[in-house]
């Protein structure tokens, strides 16, 4: 049957229930997006299991076989979500053209998602290989606008280009994922033997 929580309607065989949580394998589940009150994007996804926990007004969906699909299909996410009436949480790696974005939390809106710490990949196109490493970033990935901002958790990011065996640290790195670039900025002075 089906079984809606909040902006997301799951579709199950078999729904458990016990005295302190639910479980199931959703066949499939869409999320609508929600750009009032508090904001959601659009997910579909299938075979994920489910445990929602009532008492703390959690549903936590975990992947099984097949990545997540959101942003009208413009992203994928390859890990876990999280929903309650505060937000949408998720962890794991979300697979962007030519780029792929790793956290154990991001936070998730009707338009985009961030993470306070994530390690950020540029891949080659159709090839798979490491253009560009920048890891523990502070991350805004803003899918209408197709941007990404990202700041070094301390006072630099750490880059790494490894097909040119280069490494350099800046303090600001901007993509404009439509374009297919990366400007990198740095505004500060620092004794980092790679500024």
């Amino acid at each position: 049957g089906k079984l809606t929580y909040l902006t997301t309607t799951f579709g199950s065989d078999q729904y458990v229930f016990f005295p302190d949580s639910m479980v199931a394998t959703a066949h499939d589940f869409l999320t609508t997006a929600q750009n009032t009150g508090t904001l959601f994007p659009d997910i579909t996804g299938k075979d994920a299991d489910l445990r929602w926990y009532p008492d703390e007004d959690r549903f936590h969906i975990k992947k099984r076989s097949e990545n997540f699909h959101l942003f009208r299909d413009r992203t994928s996410l390859n890990g876990n979500l999280i929903l309650s009436p505060e937000g949408m949480y998720a962890d794991g790696t979300f697979i962007l053209p030519d780029a792929t974005l790793w956290s154990n939390t991001f936070v998730l809106t009707d338009k985009t998602f961030s993470a306070d710490t994530a390690n950020f990949t540029v891949t080659a196109e159709n090839k798979g290989s490491e253009r560009l490493l920048a890891d523990q970033v502070r991350a805004q990935i803003d899918i209408d606008r197709g941007s990404g901002i990202f700041q070094g958790l301390s006072d630099t990011i750490h880059l790494q280009f490894p097909e040119n065996r280069y490494i350099t640290s800046l303090d600001h790195l901007t993509w404009n994922i439509n374009r297919r670039t990366i400007s990198l900025t740095n505004n500060h002075t620092s004794d980092d033997p790679y500024l």
